[in-house]
């Protein structure tokens, strides 16, 4: 049996680097905590904490820079301190469902049409997003329509369009494991008493973390008819 808190890696090439830290980061985050949950005002005081402490290496910086008497801090502190505000962000804006990558595009953009300056952050090719979900729908209809397709392959290929298309974006993926973790066991379903015992804090199906239900939505979109 698969410890629960051992993830399974994806390759980077199929994961975009913030998708890639958002599920990490809830998944270490949900470990760390064992089961319970620090809320929002937790995660944005800790933001606000490391924030905190990048000005202070950003003070000591330039304190050595001036020359003035005092402790120092290396380049290496000053970045390690940059990813610990990236890090506890992400945790933050998850709380709401903020797409980080969409958001600071959006937001970017918008500053610079205000201030009139040509700057602009490209998203997702909006051509091949097209293109992918002309093909999803070309697709489904050829199947309809063609008698002697094979059932066997419409899993198969359904489930690469889908890829292609890429239906559900992290923060979606995300909102869906949260609906399902906080959605009631149907009456007919005996829920894991060993699980709700050893495990407090889990809602809703108590029977697997949000972290948990997001792996297996995951999987199960990105499975494979056969293999």
């Amino acid at each position: 049996m698969t410890n629960k808190t051992e993830q399974q890696a994806v390759p980077v090439a199929q994961e975009a680097f913030l998708d890639q830290l958002r599920r990490v980061n809830l998944a270490r985050y949900e470990a760390w905590i064992e089961g319970a949950d620090a809320g929002i005002m937790f995660d944005a005081l800790e933001l606000g904490g490391e924030v905190g402490e990048l000005l202070n290496v950003v003070k000591k910086l330039e304190r050595e820079e001036r020359g003035w008497r005092g402790s120092r801090a290396s380049p290496e502190d000053f970045a390690d301190e940059c990813a610990d505000v990236l890090i506890c962000l992400d945790k933050l804006a998850r709380r709401k469902g903020v797409d980080l990558a969409a958001a600071t595009i959006a937001k970017f953009n918008a500053t610079s049409e205000k201030v009139d300056l040509p700057h602009r952050l490209s998203g997702p090719d909006a051509t091949q997003t097209r293109e992918a979900e002309g093909d999803t729908v070309k697709f489904v209809q050829d199947w309809l329509m063609n008698a002697d397709y094979d059932p066997t392959q419409f899993d198969k290929d359904f489930a690469a369009a889908i890829d292609a298309r890429k239906m559900l974006t992290d923060a979606e993926l995300q909102a869906a494991a949260e609906r399902f973790c906080a959605t009631p066991l149907p009456e007919t379903v005996c829920a894991d008493l060993v699980a709700i015992k050893q495990m407090p804090g889990r809602t809703g199906t108590n029977l697997m973390t949000v972290a948990e239900a997001k792996e297996m939505l995951r999987a199960a979109l990105n499975a494979r008819g056969g293999a």
